[in-house]
């Protein structure tokens, strides 16, 4: 017998991820995605899940959470990072850093799968169909861009290479990175601001990992995508519970998102379960990363590559995951530099 009927507005991570938990516990559950399959926002292009703002290795908190490893996902100790001085400095450490994954509707891909456990469990997914006006859950994205970024993908010659970079001149108060693995690329630069110079920023960044390694680029695309963060005092509008990045859930730093479109879904679907409040279990479960985030951000913006050569220099000698975890730590000075930032 079903508990009852919900509805849920986007069919990305955070909607599936709410739609699973909620199917699996008696739920007939309605997904409405305007797109015609999952995955297109960022298709076949490299992401991460972040595994260094806890202590906690985050793909056994996934499998806690009740979700399954089926699609391709790799982990990683180490990073090649650039300073100012485009020095290179390799960062290691004993855990995964983070753990890679391919996005898509295609097989292997993180979205294709979500989708396939969504499937399996009896959730009803309606592509090419916008969601009814109330919904519950509203999972559709950002609506206020402080940021973008812009993606080329593409296959190559070299099977491996990870390349990071704070760095002005390729992406102004953003990141610019390179990964390839098994011959699949992703580069990417992400602003935040001086949003009509991003085709000036890509073609810096480009020529900037040409510069640095000799690989080739075939079966080239590219793909534009604005980049939503804040700090909500609430994450529910009206009665309808927001996720990921539709309530501003995104990493300030380093714009790590996927954490916290999973665990929100997963937090609005345990509201709904036991009728608890949603507000209370995202702030209890993430809220103090995201005004950790927000804080780095402010000093990163303020001090520029001062900030980011000190983080290189600081953390060099010692395990860089255990250097990054020390950054999201919660202290009276972050909560006031997040509280009075233009991100609140």
């Amino acid at each position: 017998m079903s508990k009852g009927h919900i509805s849920i507005a986007g069919a990305g991570p955070a909607g599936l991820s709410c739609a699973i938990c909620l199917a699996k516990h008696g739920y007939d559950v309605d997904v409405y995605e305007k797109n015609n399959d999952v995955g297109g926002r960022f298709n076949e292009s490299f992401q991460c899940f972040e595994n260094f703002s806890d202590n906690e290795d985050f793909i056994k908190k996934f499998k806690q959470m009740g979700f399954v490893i089926n699609f391709e996902l790799s982990e990683h100790n180490n990073l090649n990072v650039l300073n100012s001085s485009d020095e290179v400095h390799v960062m290691k450490s004993s855990k995964p850093i983070w753990y890679m994954l391919r996005r898509g509707n295609n097989k292997g891909a993180f979205d294709y799968g979500l989708k396939e456990q969504a499937l399996k469990v009896g959730v009803n997914i309606f592509f090419n169909t916008p969601a009814p006006r109330s919904v519950l859950v509203d999972a559709t994205g950002g609506k206020k861009p402080v940021g973008i970024s812009r993606e080329i993908v593409f296959e190559s010659d070299v099977e491996e290479a990870m390349y990071f970079t704070f760095n002005n001149k390729l992406s102004y108060k953003g990141y610019s990175y390179l990964f390839i693995h098994k011959y699949h690329g992703t580069i990417c630069t992400a602003v935040v601001g001086k949003f009509d110079k991003i085709d000036h920023y890509m073609d810096q960044t480009l020529n900037y990992f040409k510069g640095k390694l000799d690989f080739s680029m075939n079966n080239v695309h590219s793909q534009t995508n604005y980049v939503s963060l804040g700090l909500p005092d609430t994450a529910i509008d009206k009665g309808t519970l927001l996720l990921g990045e539709r309530a501003g859930f995104q990493d300030g730093m380093f714009g790590f998102g996927l954490k916290y479109a999973i665990s929100s879904g997963y937090y609005a679907a345990q509201s709904i379960i036991n009728n608890t409040s949603y507000d209370v279990l995202w702030k209890e479960g993430f809220r103090n990363k995201l005004v950790a985030g927000v804080a780095n951000r402010v000093l990163f913006e303020t001090f520029g590559s001062i900030s980011h050569d000190k983080m290189i220099k600081d953390s060099a000698n010692n395990d860089f995951r255990n250097y990054l975890t020390s950054m999201y730590g919660s202290s009276f000075i972050k909560k006031v530099l997040a509280k009075f930032s233009k991100y609140k």
